[in-house]
């Protein structure tokens, strides 16, 4: 456990941060919502033009919301 702990408080000072990448990119998580918005398209639609599974648009929806939400006044 105390290696573990050493390794989790070592690796920010080497460059390494935990998780996974994140699927969509900074450029297509904005345009998958303003397509969303406009409701043009579905999300499956959406899903196939940024190349990635259909729930991906409907989990960064998700978290876009809770942002929104958590800025406000």
């Amino acid at each position: 456990m105390a290696n573990t702990n050493d390794g989790l408080a070592s690796a920010p000072a080497r460059g390494r941060v935990g998780g996974r990448r994140p699927k969509l990119t900074a450029d297509q998580a904005p345009l998958a919502q303003r397509l969303y918005d406009e409701r043009g398209k579905t999300v499956q639609q959406i899903a196939d033009m940024v190349g990635v599974p259909r729930i991906r648009p409907q989990e960064q929806r998700r978290r876009y919301r809770r942002s929104r939400i958590r800025r406000s006044p």
